[in-house]
């Protein structure tokens, strides 16, 4: 059951808020931050700093769909979990201060600004074993916001399915848009448009840290999943998958890429 609050909308404009710390119950998921010259933001996985990391790069064939069941084209390990950011430029980055990945399965362009985004899917991260992480408390610092996801007993695996869109898509595809308020305390569900009569809980953040610039909304979708690999116990598995580009992804006549990362975290301390 869902308690009557949590918080579940913020603005991100730099005078309140620079990052959101995302909580499911106690156990410190990700964060989301923003970039101090740019409309840009990341999101990034502090827990799983010492994760050891398959970063690949992935090609969809032509007149294929389902991208679980294709195999890298090229892939690196590395000792560190990236973070995931997306530029103003349009680029799509994996990345980590100080550490260096192969360009060709790190980075990808999906468009010529970001504020071509319309509502369009732009990342897909997915957890198991939420339990092996440590329960913490969110941080207590100035500008740093924390968001409680209320799933009770906690699942065995969850999904994350980020979206970012512009003020007015946002406003036709979702009715209660006008409801929001910053730091809105009601929990959001989204109604599936499939014909199920299932709705996802829902965070939605406005990024506005830039006055010049008009705002993007990131909304992000929670649904607990099945497990993702049944043989993993030792410690959190998490997965990530982005950089699609949905004009190619739509035609079945191009092929085209995208980049994904799984990371293993067994040290429960870090």
């Amino acid at each position: 059951m869902l308690p009557p609050q949590y918080k579940s909308y913020y603005e991100i404009d730099f005078k309140t808020l620079k990052r959101i710390e995302i909580f499911l119950n106690s156990k410190y998921i990700f964060t989301v931050g923003v970039y101090k010259k740019e409309m840009g933001f990341y999101i990034d996985f502090p827990k799983f700093n010492k994760s050891q990391t398959s970063i690949s790069n992935y090609t969809l064939p032509k007149g294929k769909r389902q991208i679980d069941k294709i195999d890298p084209s090229k892939s690196e390990i590395k000792e560190i979990c990236p973070k995931l950011s997306f530029h103003e430029s349009g680029w799509v980055l994996l990345s980590k201060g100080g550490v260096f990945f192969d360009k060709t399965i790190s980075r990808q362009k999906t468009h010529d600004s970001i504020f071509d985004s319309n509502g369009e899917h732009i990342f897909t991260i997915s957890l198991q074993n939420l339990n092996k992480l440590p329960d913490e408390p969110p941080s207590t610092k100035n500008k740093i916001g924390h968001i409680s996801l209320p799933f009770s007993p906690t699942p065995k695996a969850i999904k994350f399915v980020g979206n970012l869109w512009k003020k007015e898509d946002l406003k036709n595809d979702f009715e209660d848009f006008n409801l929001l308020k910053n730091g809105t305390e009601f929990p959001i569900v989204w109604p599936r448009k499939d014909g199920s009569n299932l709705g996802d809980i829902v965070f939605i953040l406005k990024i506005c840290h830039i006055e010049k610039n008009e705002p993007m909304y990131l909304t992000v979708r929670c649904m607990p999943i099945p497990l993702l690999d049944k043989t993993y116990i030792d410690g959190t598995l998490l997965t990530l998958i982005s950089g699609l580009i949905f004009d190619e992804v739509n035609n079945l006549e191009k092929e085209t890429n995208f980049i994904s990362f799984m990371a293993k975290n067994d040290d429960v301390n870090n």
